[in-house]
């Protein structure tokens, strides 16, 4: 609902751009295979469900009211991404392990828990240029704030999917060293529980972007078993956007009296480092 998936840290910026930059030395009915392991040092900044007791103008009752309260964690994510290439098309999928991040007083519990896995298909268009499709998924948790937690006896867990059209691309500079960037965006649905109810649902889209430099650090001719090995140093961002949050007043019973919405922008940014090998 409130925070971003991070995955995360999908490997559109990561398979698509192997991809992209290996294409052309594939034979068109050859099979040949790709793996890369990216770390990306990221700050992720997005909001949790907070509630205050007060007492409504007019009235002397005490309400619950909810609103949205920001937070932000840094940590290094793991992506590893596996594929496999046939003349133009690709396919691949990568998994970011479950990375537990401290989150202070932001959220109930102060850690911060998220997990992602993707799987794509990509076709090359062009020498350095590929167009990909993916389909992703997340958890995360908690969801609320200490405050929260303590009032409605509640921490929440979210799910999200979905789906990415996006475009990768790598322009040499030398022999060894090329210019990359890779851009995706998609529609997303998540379910969250546990939440200001049993079930929430909301809708959103992602928008993600990487850009750097990429070294060949082997050659076809270097290695008998492998294609190319290269690394690649960038910068990385995904914005998840949710344009229909509810945030109800509830009585002290937890019954809801009203429901205001609102908008919320989690954001993870910050530099990849990635080691890609194709055989």
């Amino acid at each position: 609902m409130f925070h971003a998936s991070k995955y995360v840290r999908c490997s559109l910026a990561l398979a698509a751009s192997i991809s992209a930059a290996h294409a052309s030395e594939a034979e068109p009915s050859s099979v040949s295979f790709f793996a890369g392991q990216k770390f990306w040092f990221a700050n992720f900044e997005a909001n949790a469900i907070d509630v205050q007791t007060v007492i409504p103008p007019g009235s002397a009752t005490p309400v619950l009211r909810t609103s949205l309260a920001r937070y932000h964690t840094s940590d290094t994510h793991s992506i590893t991404t596996l594929g496999a290439r046939m003349g133009a098309f690709s396919v691949f999928g990568s998994v970011m392990p479950t990375v537990k991040s401290v989150a202070g007083s932001g959220l109930v519990g102060g850690t911060l828990s998220r997990a992602e896995r993707d799987l794509g298909v990509s076709y090359a268009i062009g020498s350095g240029l590929s167009v990909s499709f993916i389909w992703r998924t997340g958890k995360v948790s908690p969801l609320v704030t200490p405050a929260t937690g303590a009032a409605l006896n509640i921490r929440g867990e979210q799910t999200v999917t979905g789906y990415l059209l996006g475009v990768s691309g790598s322009a040499p500079l030398d022999d060894r060293l090329a210019l990359y960037g890779n851009l995706g965006y998609g529609p997303l649905r998540s379910k969250s529980t546990e939440v200001l109810g049993p079930l929430t649902r909301n809708k959103g889209s992602y928008t993600l972007g990487e850009f750097g430099l990429a070294y060949r650090l082997l050659e076809p001719s270097e290695a008998r078993w492998l294609s190319s090995v290269s690394l690649q140093l960038g910068y990385r961002i995904q914005i998840v956007a949710y344009d229909d949050i509810e945030l109800p007043t509830l009585r002290l019973d937890g019954t809801p009296l009203s429901v205001e919405r609102t908008n919320a922008r989690p954001l993870t940014q910050g530099m990849a480092l990635g080691l890609s090998a194709s055989f």
